[in-house]
């Protein structure tokens, strides 16, 4: 993974000609009542990546707190829900749209843990045929019914989960304890061949798995900063829109090992100004903008 490359082919040389449709689109499904916030801070960090546009799917409960707290000219794909609940079947027609037309979706930060809720996240895996990420909630659903919903997976989807060790230990039903992600690197390689997924390992040094059993190991420093609440938000949502148009450039896995370590960078300058008791995810954004100019060939013209 050549990391400026990256930067220079998804940031800096883009078509003079381009537009919106282009680069890329995001659909992020999640939110309730309890947690309003990590879809915001997901969307926010999906706008960050670069594509074109983003649609957020937020039960209809908290569509005005979510509007009134983005800034950025995000559209709403607005499904119908009943209280924190997605409903299935009142929104086939609008979801089979859905899926045609995004090229990344995000599933799960701060969404409701329920049935009528899992029930909508298998419907996606069975019929989506592009870049899913499952995060946060989402996660919790699929080890609370045994990821039972992979077994209808479309073979051409691609379909990332991002656990810290925590989620990972929920998905694999095991009694780990270590906050060593090489301690449960046996069980994820076992659950990823199983559903044919791949999986970040999120820990304070983090591991990339693929079906095709790659192992790829984060080489960045610690980042104490990001173990606060919405960080794993932060990333799931860059990933996002990172994946929406960035496969055109770059291969999946360079992808998200690029926006992992990107992440992490740009909290440890953050964390080396600010401290890493202060220093958060929402401070990562400004430094994030630092690093890609200071990657800009200084003849660019803007």
């Amino acid at each position: 993974m050549n990391f400026s490359q990256i930067i220079k082919d998804l940031y800096i040389e883009r078509d003079d000609k381009s537009n919106k449709s282009d680069n890329g689109r995001v659909l992020i499904i999640g939110g309730s009542k309890s947690f309003p916030n990590a879809v915001s801070l997901a969307s926010s960090f999906a706008a960050l990546a670069g594509p074109g546009f983003v649609s957020l799917a937020v039960p209809e409960n908290i569509y005005s707190i979510i509007a009134t707290r983005n800034p950025a000219p995000f559209i709403y794909d607005n499904f119908k829900t009943k209280d924190d609940e997605f409903l299935l079947e009142e929104n086939k027609e609008l979801l089979d749209k859905a899926l045609l037309k995004y090229d990344a979706i995000l599933f799960g930060n701060g969404i409701f843990d329920s049935s009528v809720n899992y029930q909508f996240l298998s419907y996606i895996v069975k019929n989506y045929s592009g870049n899913l990420i499952i995060d946060a909630t989402g996660l919790k659903l699929l080890a609370d019914n045994n990821s039972e919903c992979f077994k209808e997976k479309r073979p051409v989807s691609r379909i990332l989960l991002t656990p810290h060790l925590g989620e990972a230990k929920r998905l694999f039903h095991c009694d780990v304890t270590s906050r060593e992600a090489a301690d449960y690197l046996s069980l994820a390689k076992e659950y990823v061949a199983q559903n044919q997924v791949y999986m970040l390992l999120k820990s304070y040094s983090s591991i990339l798995i693929t079906p095709e059993k790659e192992i790829i190991t984060s080489n960045y420093v610690p980042t104490p900063s990001l173990s606060k609440a919405g960080s794993g938000d932060g990333l799931a949502g860059y990933l996002a829109g990172l994946l929406a148009y960035g496969l055109s450039k770059e291969k999946l896995t360079d992808l998200i090992v690029f926006g992992d370590q990107l992440i992490h960078l740009a909290a440890y300058q953050a964390q080396q100004q600010l401290s890493a008791g202060i220093a958060s995810i929402l401070d990562v954004p400004s430094y994030i903008q630092k690093i890609i100019s200071e990657e800009m060939d200084d003849e660019l013209v803007i």
